[in-house]
């Protein structure tokens, strides 16, 4: 947070929102659902089954260099986890993040940024926030390069189930297909 008046609101530029004063909250709560960190003790992938890592290791294949990519709840979100080194794409969040970064380091956790899957992530330099209904017209507007989404069941047909119901409850599964929906 910065001091009140240390931001000059002539000087923020937010599309289709217009500045006119900036002020702290007293009680503003925001919890971390799904705190997620960057592992120290062990190394990426070791709690995953080996089927889950082989439809990750090909979902990466389908990566390129300077894509804007967004990754859906599920398996999509841990693709980001397994990008190749020599591939630089933006990853897109539907909640509202332009420029998503690994799991946070132990301690450093943001409520305010979160992937798809509602875990914590970071903000790369760079990065750019908006309203998850002009995140979601990126993605409908054909602004991305790739969209990954996460689903349950495909049947032969291409008709994807994504969440099962529980006594009216929505129930999201961890290993989750991956389907691509090419945008551009």
């Amino acid at each position: 947070m910065v001091e009140v008046g240390e931001l000059n609101v002539d000087e923020i530029h937010l599309p289709g929102i217009y500045v006119d004063k900036i002020i702290k909250s007293a009680n503003r709560e925001n919890r971390i659902e799904r705190l997620r960190e960057a592992s120290t003790t062990k190394k990426d992938g070791d709690d995953i089954s080996v089927s889950t890592k082989m439809i990750i290791n090909r979902a990466t294949k389908e990566l390129k260099n300077g894509m804007y990519v967004n990754l859906g709840i599920g398996l999509p979100t841990m693709v980001s986890n397994y990008i190749p080194p020599e591939i630089s794409i933006e990853i897109h969040a539907e909640n509202g993040l332009l420029g998503v970064g690994p799991y946070p380091q132990v301690g450093y956790a943001d409520p305010d940024f979160i992937n798809a899957g509602k875990e914590t992530v970071t903000a790369l330099p760079g990065s750019s926030a908006f309203s998850s209904s002009e995140s979601f017209s990126i993605v409908r507007g054909g602004h991305l390069d790739l969209t990954m989404l996460g689903g349950l069941q495909c049947s032969s047909s291409g008709d994807l189930a994504n969440c099962k119901f529980y006594s009216l409850t929505f129930n999201f599964v961890r290993h989750s297909t991956v389907w691509f929906l090419s945008i551009k």
